[in-house]
């Protein structure tokens, strides 16, 4: 009897958890879904996330927009209320925190630079780390469909397509400037509120990044200065300097053939190969790098029979 009334609470707990994920996906298609979101986020979190689904209208319609809209949604409510129920703890999230610090940094780091020096490269990065993350976190809670749906928003967040015009299009300032502003406000109320072990693990970042440096003077290799934003932006400024604009061209097609093989769907593979080929390889190309004919030619034929692999560059 005692195995039997175990057995049966834990079916009933089960079957309640799954009753509050199921309206919470119904919740979140509706005005109180926001709601939500505000509890866990703040007005801040709110107006970033508005600001982004309106670029995501701008670059891609309002249908698309809208569909991420409740992809964003429903992932954060359900989120909440797994956390609610123990399900999601801080410790199962661990693995996602040095992803996410590194994301905003990026974010804010692009946004507050001149559009000149601004790139998508380490920003595409940062978003393919945090999805890889959280991914494993999420997938043992979730669906599988909706676990998709995390993967579809961080692909297309992360695209180059759109991270590019974001980034460097008067169009989008407003959303830019309002992203920025709110970003500060949210890490100025961590601040203020004590949040000691955030701010011990910002220390620790930076005395990391400060580690790097010094390795990156005394070994130098180009791997090492392609993959951070700062050093990719040093070198890139220093090669112009010293070869013209030619030069500076090669770190571009260093950085984008990185974000090609970070490519996790491979339904995208193809479309990214012949952008990058046409871009940086082709005989029209606007930023060409100097590559021999014969090593182009068989990258050429293998987009045309439509084998893009990951390593074709």
């Amino acid at each position: 009897p005692v195995h039997l009334a175990k057995a049966r609470s834990s079916t009933m707990a089960s079957r309640l958890l799954r009753a509050k994920k199921k309206v919470a996906s119904k919740l979140s298609e509706s005005r109180a879904g926001r709601k939500v979101i505000v509890k866990f986020t703040g007005p801040s979190g709110d107006h970033i996330i508005s600001a982004l689904l309106s670029a995501f209208e701008k670059h891609s319609g309002r249908q698309n927009a809208k569909k991420m809209r409740l992809h964003i949604f429903k992932l954060a409510t359900k989120c909440g209320v797994l956390y609610q129920d123990g399900q999601l703890t801080e410790e199962s999230g661990m693995e996602a925190r040095e992803p996410m610090a590194s994301l905003v940094q990026q974010l804010q780091d692009q946004l507050s630079a001149p559009v000149d020096r601004r790139s998508s490269a380490g920003l595409a990065a940062a978003v393919q780390e945090l999805h890889n993350a959280l991914l494993p976190v999420l997938t043992p809670h979730m669906k599988a469909a909706n676990a998709a749906k995390f993967t579809e928003f961080c692909e297309y967040l992360g695209s180059t397509a759109f991270l590019e015009a974001f980034l460097m299009q008067e169009q989008y300032s407003h959303e830019r400037d309002e992203i920025l502003a709110n970003m500060q406000k949210l890490a100025s109320v961590e601040d203020s509120e004590g949040f000691e072990a955030t701010r011990q693990f910002l220390r620790e970042r930076m005395e990391a990044r400060r580690r790097l440096l010094a390795q990156l003077i005394e070994n130098p290799r180009l791997e090492d200065y392609l993959v951070h934003e700062d050093t990719a932006k040093g070198l890139k400024d220093w090669l112009v300097q010293q070869g013209g604009v030619e030069a500076s061209n090669c770190i571009l097609f260093l950085n984008s053939v990185a974000d090609f093989r970070s490519t996790s769907s491979r339904s995208l593979l193809q479309g990214r190969a012949r952008t990058v080929l046409d871009k940086f390889l082709g005989p029209s190309a606007s930023n060409p790098v100097p590559v021999p004919p014969e090593v182009v030619e068989p990258m050429s034929d293998e987009l045309l029979e439509g084998s893009a692999r990951k390593d074709l560059f």
